[in-house]
């Protein structure tokens, strides 16, 4: 492993870890700190660099042995969780001073240029005229709204178009992915990218103690189809 690990590095695509059980493609660990166990989608992977340095592996690509957290605020906020990590590492490690932030500005990258990549490749697009027409047309596999959007337009927009999921997305992601400033609503073509986009929102939804919106509990599949 490198010794220096860049932000690209970090918050690049996501890739899938060797030696991981699968049963129905769900691929399980278990968090360091909580002991309990859960979806690999839900939680956090963290290596340590040769010096000992922990970084968060968001994207599921660094070598190394993965050391897995529940991506919940109180738990990076957690004061055992360095001990934890040392246990796990079997040795001493060094984590961020700021764990949680860390990891939500890097989800915050990741979010953000998901919905790019898709807007350049014609997969998301934004403006509630647009939005409307994809979610008429059922080619939409995941939903955005800015956290500011009124909760009326939303339910407008989404108005007889079943059960598809919603994330609450910071008005200046959707501003700096879509190039448009006030960019209130968007949406995603079904696919990996919109899993992915989805999958990085409620992992910050998580941080910061809220949650995903699923209208009629769409999620996963949704996204996916």
């Amino acid at each position: 492993m490198r010794q220096e690990l860049s932000a690209a590095a970090v918050d690049g695509a996501l890739s899938v870890d060797e030696g991981v059980h699968q049963a129905n493609t769900v691929r399980w660990r278990r968090c360091i700190l909580t002991r309990e166990v859960g979806p690999s989608e839900k939680m956090l992977r963290f290596v340590a660099s040769p010096d000992g340095t922990l970084y968060p592996d968001l994207a599921g690509v660094l070598p190394g042995r993965g050391m897995w957290v529940k991506a919940e605020g109180k738990v990076l906020a957690s004061p055992k969780l360095a001990g934890a990590f040392r246990k796990a590492a079997r040795g001493m490690v060094k984590l961020p001073e700021e764990p949680a932030r860390m990891v939500a500005d890097g989800l915050a990258r990741r979010i953000q240029e998901g919905i790019a990549l898709g807007r350049k490749a014609g997969k998301a697009v934004c403006g509630f005229q647009k939005c409307r027409e994809r979610l008429v047309g059922r080619a939409v596999g995941l939903v955005l709204c800015a956290q500011g959007a009124s909760k009326a337009e939303c339910e407008r927009l989404l108005s007889g178009c079943g059960a598809i999921p919603v994330a609450m997305v910071d008005e200046k992601i959707l501003a700096c992915a879509f190039g448009r400033q006030g960019a209130v609503y968007g949406v995603m073509a079904p696919g990996p990218l919109a899993q992915r986009v989805m999958t990085d929102c409620e992992k910050l939804a998580g941080l910061a103690g809220n949650g995903l919106l699923a209208p009629g509990g769409a999620g996963k599949e949704q996204a996916e189809r």
